[in-house]
């Protein structure tokens, strides 16, 4: 039986890199990189390309900009996966016009990797509605194509939030914040695990039209739990300081704006609770379900 071809919009980003490799893993799958002319010829994304090549990613020239490469590259592949950054998400319209005209595309993932906030979390941070107004425009416009889709919600990054144990920023010395309660579950995973579980859902026509949240059972924590194990896996004890939900959203209002969304994102995790949504509504199923022999990272292994 043929590989199934899964061409990666965005691979040499965080996110997208993890996604490609794990698609140049598996057995199945034929996994190609779209790449601008800009993007091959950034020094600075040398590094990541050749990694993705020597891993077997082919690549395959386009921009999302550009609709007749978009629609050529696509015609060759079934999958199209989008890791795009927030500046290009409302331009994912683009690729479902070039998936329609192309003809060949069997299902998209867009790029919604991260977390669906709540609509307490929206309303307490105000101009960030609009973020999310955005990201609701897509799959609509899925819908409306007739395209199968799968939107993955990956969670926390372990890269972004086990250094600081949580708390979203520079690793923790001696003292860790605590946000809220800490008794809050938020769920942390591996990015090389969500690269695994998201080629896992393109692949499963269980996950046809569906949002699949990954729950690796292990890494689904408190905050407080998180400490805890650190403090048992790294024989030390951390202080501990308490911010509240108010002063985070006052911090919002006064960081710079470079940096905003880490209050944001810590408010949204630790008291919000958006990272572990049970019981799960209709359309979204759990990776626990889906994907029970899955080896992953545990955070113990992680910290």
């Amino acid at each position: 039986m043929a590989p199934t071809s899964i061409l990666i919009i965005g691979a040499t980003g965080y996110i997208g890199r993890h996604i490609a490799l794990a698609a140049a893993a598996a057995p199945e799958v034929a996994a190609f990189a779209l790449i601008s002319k800009a993007t091959a010829g950034k020094l600075e994304r040398k590094e990541v390309l050749d990694q993705l090549r020597s891993a077997g990613v082919q690549f395959l020239e386009g921009d999302l900009y550009d609709h007749f490469s978009l629609v050529a590259a696509l015609k060759q592949v079934s999958i199209v996966i989008s890791t795009v950054g927030y500046a290009q998400l409302s331009d994912q319209t683009k690729i479902i016009d070039a998936a329609k005209e192309a003809g060949t595309i069997t299902r998209f993932l867009p790029s919604e990797f991260g977390l669906g906030p709540s609509e307490k979390t929206i309303e307490a941070f105000g101009d960030l509605a609009p973020i999310w107004a955005i990201k609701k425009t897509v799959l609509p416009a899925l819908i409306e194509s007739g395209i199968p889709y799968t939107v993955v919600w990956s969670n926390c990054f372990a890269g972004y939030s086990l250094p600081g144990l949580g708390a979203l920023g520079p690793p923790v010395a001696d003292e860790v914040t605590v946000f809220g309660s800490g008794d809050v579950k938020g769920v942390i995973v591996d990015e090389g695990n969500i690269g695994t579980y998201a080629i896992k859902a393109a692949l499963d026509p269980r996950a046809a039209n569906k949002t699949v949240h990954l729950e690796p059972p292990q890494n689904v924590v408190t905050q407080n739990e998180l400490i805890a194990l650190a403090e048992k896996v790294r024989g030390k004890t951390y202080k501990r300081r308490t911010v509240s939900a108010e002063e985070l959203i006052q911090q919002y209002q006064t960081f710079d704006p470079s940096i905003k969304f880490l209050p944001y994102l810590n408010y949204a995790i630790w008291i919000g609770g958006d990272s572990f949504h049970h019981p799960l509504p209709e359309g979204h199923v759990s990776s626990v379900d889906l994907y029970p022999d899955v080896e992953y990272k545990s955070i113990a292994q992680l910290l």
